[in-house]
């Protein structure tokens, strides 16, 4: 549809992978009401495994933003969290216990990412913005509370190694994007809203199932349709014939793989 080309998640390239900034990151005060703030999952509803997927998803990105990271940490991050999810879904006995073996899942994803991607960030940082987030409220550092998270987030970081068997590079679709828009004389808006539907994709696991240069040519094609936009026809020779193609057809994929 098209109101997804404008994506709830962060639109960043990742043009670099240097952090942002070295600065720590404030947490919110506590809470003045005399009602307990709501916790992340109670303020938005998540109702099937993949609505509680996507929502860790997006906790992610809203730590990854008070934290200043790229969208490239953050992406592998997401992917993190689907490998763990797909392979440690909800046991459905205690959905409290669910929910927060997910959101330490998250956290431990993001505090992962960072050290992969060149863009770490220090366990308390992590730790005291995913608490935040979570709970709209401060963690006081060194606190009993605080060291109960933090142990939580470090064993469930033992896990996620586990889980992705210590292979911890991640290929993403920007760089297909990138180039095809290159090559095909794409402009700024087609490359701009691709980028926002291949941000959109992290939501789902189809990163777990689908390479990333097809969801990278899908998301083009996506965005040329929403934009009513044409990229540049290549000429392929055969035999010193020039036969004019679509985009994809030079590239070798298949317009149902697109579609």
């Amino acid at each position: 549809h098209p109101h997804h080309a404008q994506s709830a998640i962060s639109t960043q390239p990742p043009s670099s992978t240097q952090p942002s900034s070295a600065r720590r990151p404030s947490a919110p005060p506590a809470s003045s009401s005399a009602s307990a703030p709501l916790r992340y999952a109670e303020r938005h509803k998540a109702n099937s495994p993949r609505e509680r997927g996507a929502l860790v998803v997006q906790f992610i990105q809203d730590i990854g933003l008070r934290l200043h990271l790229p969208q490239l940490t953050l992406a592998t991050a997401d992917y993190y969290f689907h490998r763990y999810y797909f392979q440690h879904p909800d046991k459905n006995e205690n959905p409290e216990v669910d929910r927060d073996r997910r959101y330490m899942a998250g956290t431990a994803c993001l505090f992962l990412a960072g050290k992969v991607e060149e863009t770490p960030k220090k366990i308390r940082d992590v730790v005291e913005c995913s608490y935040a987030v979570r709970f709209e409220r401060s963690l006081e550092y060194n606190s009993p509370e605080y060291q109960q998270y933090k142990k939580h987030v470090l064993r469930m970081e033992r896990v996620l190694l586990q889980t992705v068997g210590f292979s911890f590079h991640v290929e993403h679709p920007y760089q297909h994007l990138l180039h095809a828009i290159k090559a095909f004389d794409g402009d700024t808006d087609t490359a701009q809203m691709a980028w926002n539907f291949v941000n959109d994709s992290l939501r789902s696991n189809l990163c777990l199932f689908v390479k990333p240069r097809l969801i990278a040519f899908a998301s083009i094609f996506l965005a040329c349709k929403v934009g009513n936009k044409e990229l540049k026809q290549p000429v392929a020779v055969t035999d010193g014939v020039e036969t004019p193609q679509m985009w994809w057809e030079y590239l070798k994929v298949e317009h149902s793989m697109l579609v």
